[in-house]
């Protein structure tokens, strides 16, 4: 998932209010993508990082990837419904980057492709995004593109400093020598998206080493909602269910409230 998927299977677990989600605290939902720390997080996800509602967002992303990678068990074995769903684009793997390379679309006609797996397993993540992006309403995609287009911004909650702060405090582990173009990336990405749909399709478009424009945007577009017309929406529905239940069920301790709050 991204941006839209994590915040929607957080705000539906109940654990989190929205004013967490969308204020100071809420950038903390996507800490794992700006800081790439999925392999520290995969294997804490189920044990709070830390203490208070940052820690508890963290852990709330890490959930969510979980389920979708790995099923409800406490085994990372790839039987969850991004890679059971992901044959609905491997079929499309080869003519995705045929096509991108006949429109001159890859950062380097030399690169290296992504993974059959890689690929696929992605765009059946961004099908989450894409479907609740018709859902979401004008005002939730102002708030979340503000939260994560200030990510990284030196007067900002999350700036620079206080990522590596929190990474300090966690023992978060990983090479972070990129980091701060790793944090501009993602937040100049959220700032440049018209629509909900598009941080999912920028998102490919990053991943998979396209040169950033429409046309790239466009193709990323075309063959995830191809993808759509073989998923089922009610399908897709009831997996951001899930995962919210079971980010309600595993997630830090409750405060006083049913919801954490600032």
């Amino acid at each position: 998932m991204y941006i839209l998927g994590h915040y929607m299977t957080a705000l539906m677990s109940g654990r989190f209010s929205l004013d967490v989600l969308t204020g100071e605290h809420g950038a903390a939902l996507y800490f794992p993508d700006f800081v790439r720390c999925h392999d520290w997080g995969y294997a804490r996800c189920f044990h709070a990082p830390g203490h208070g509602t940052d820690s508890a967002l963290i852990q709330a992303h890490m959930l969510g990837d979980w389920l979708v990678h790995y099923g409800p068990g406490n085994a990372p074995k790839r039987r969850g419904w991004a890679y059971r769903r992901m044959n609905v684009f491997a079929r499309e793997y080869e003519h995705f980057f045929d096509t991108a390379a006949r429109l001159s679309l890859l950062c380097s006609p030399e690169q290296d492709r992504d993974s059959v797996r890689g690929f696929s397993h992605s765009m059946v993540e961004y099908c989450i995004d894409t479907h609740l992006s018709y859902l979401i309403d004008d005002s939730s995609f102002i708030a979340l593109r503000r939260v994560a287009s200030e990510v990284g911004s030196p007067n900002g909650s999350w700036s620079e400093d206080h990522v590596r702060d929190t990474i300090a405090q966690n023992s978060i582990t990983g090479s972070f020598v990129e980091l701060s173009d790793n944090l501009q990336s993602f937040s100049s990405r959220a700032a440049a998206s018209a629509g909900p749909a598009e941080f999912a399709y920028r998102a490919g478009v990053k991943k998979f080493k396209l040169r950033e424009c429409a046309e790239s945007i466009g193709l990323i577009a075309r063959t995830i909602e191809a993808g759509l017309r073989e998923i089922p929406g009610p399908e897709i529905d009831e997996v951001v269910a899930i995962t919210a239940a079971f980010i309600a069920r595993h997630v830090g301790h409750r405060q006083k409230e049913d919801a954490w709050t600032c």
